[in-house]
């Protein structure tokens, strides 16, 4: 997404008024780019947080793919 929003400056600049109003492709671009980045790092520290307990990572149940426990 933040790369597309370099298209938007592109037509921005086609319409006629570059200079009367400011793009809003730079704050896209750092908006996209920064969600981007805060995801990957929420996602890393979520797999440390559970590597450092000894728990399995989330989203990975111990169930089997037929449904029955491991256990079982």
């Amino acid at each position: 997404m933040a790369r597309l929003t370099f298209f938007v400056e592109q037509l921005w600049d086609g319409l006629g008024l570059p200079g009367a109003f400011t793009s809003p492709a730079d704050g896209l671009a750092f908006a996209f780019t920064a969600t981007g980045v805060v995801t990957v790092v929420l996602y890393a520290v979520t797999l440390g947080t559970a590597a450092l307990r000894g728990e399995s990572p989330p989203g990975r149940d111990e169930a089997a793919p037929n449904g029955s426990s491991v256990d079982d």
